[in-house]
């Protein structure tokens, strides 16, 4: 746990019944089989405006509103030489 807390821009929120609810019906709407699945994407439509999962799950890409970003192509575009 300590590592996790030492990453840059990683914020943690306590869940609310907000969250709760939202999760339980992702479960059921979208048959998420996972609880830690239903609370990320919760917190994704909740909490953060663009809706940007950065994942290579794609469970989350049969939930609407949430654009899905997976890591390898994130990678490969940090790792792109500026074109400018």
């Amino acid at each position: 746990m300590g590592a996790l807390t030492r990453i840059p821009n990683l914020k943690w929120v306590a869940t609310t019944t907000d969250d709760d609810l939202l999760a339980l019906s992702l479960i059921t709407t979208y048959g998420l089989s996972s609880a830690f699945d239903s609370y990320h994407a919760a917190a994704c439509l909740l909490k953060d405006p663009e809706h940007a999962i950065v994942s290579m799950h794609d469970v989350y890409d049969k939930i609407p509103r949430i654009k899905r970003i997976d890591p390898r192509k994130l990678a490969e575009r940090i790792r792109e030489p500026d074109s400018r």
